[in-house]
């Protein structure tokens, strides 16, 4: 649940927002009637993602806090004032509570995919067995083998560029060497799903061919298959 703090001095005009942010949206609002008030709080919310503020004549205040202490927070300031963080945003004072709780809930969601995006690994297993079933296809991505330098160590080797097919006997080698999975890199895996979504889509799976069949049913369960999480796959249909 996403957590803000919004330091305003108009409850007329804000309540309905922040009931819809709270109903709706699933956040969780504190009110404050000024920056002092929140400032010792802080510290104290470590899942703090979001101040807003209407009450421009604090925010000299509550950025040199932010400053002082190298905080990233992202603040919302509803009107014009001079402002000193890439992380301060400035709105009209004038924007309707619709457009407001627009801005916030994509301000949010982008937060959170980019979150989840540094949180990934840097490479993602790819079912070797789709591959070869798609041979004649040329995926636009790099794919990798992961090598085992040490008992402890991998390294990731490119072996075939974007938009390159795999030669018959490359095949055979990963086939005779009992390869499992390829691996794509985090950067290409949003492009990966795309391509693989798309084959779904536009496969012709005929009853009377077992191969054919085999590698629809393959596609169909590769994003569980590969281990991705409900979060990691909702973060890869917003880039998609």
């Amino acid at each position: 649940m996403s957590q803000i703090f919004f330091i305003h001095k108009n409850s007329a005009r804000f309540s309905e927002l922040m009931q819809n942010l709270t109903q709706d949206a699933g956040m969780e609002i504190s009110e404050f009637s000024s920056v002092d008030k929140i400032i010792p709080l802080i510290p104290l919310f470590p899942a703090l993602e979001l101040i807003v503020i209407s009450a421009i004549e604090d925010i000299a205040l509550l950025e040199d806090f932010l400053i002082r202490n190298q905080s990233k927070l992202i603040v919302m300031v509803l009107g014009k004032i001079q402002i000193k963080r890439s992380e301060t945003i400035q709105l009209s004072s004038s924007i309707s509570n619709d457009d407001l709780q627009n801005k916030i809930q994509e301000l949010l969601s982008n937060k959170l995919h980019q979150t989840m995006l540094a949180n990934l690994p840097d490479f993602f297993p790819i079912d070797f067995s789709f591959v070869k079933a798609h041979a004649s296809t040329a995926f636009p991505v790099d794919f990798y083998l992961k090598i085992k330098k040490t008992a402890t160590e991998f390294q990731f080797v490119k072996k075939l560029h974007a938009n390159d097919l795999f030669s018959p006997e490359d095949l055979k080698r990963f086939t005779d060497h009992h390869i499992k999975n390829l691996y794509v890199s985090k950067k290409q895996y949003p492009t990966w799903l795309k391509t693989i979504i798309k084959i779904i889509e536009n496969k012709n799976v005929s009853p009377s061919n077992e191969e054919q069949k085999k590698s629809f049913y393959l596609t169909q369960e590769l994003l569980s298959f590969v281990g991705i999480d409900k979060e990691v796959v909702e973060f890869v249909k917003t880039n998609i």
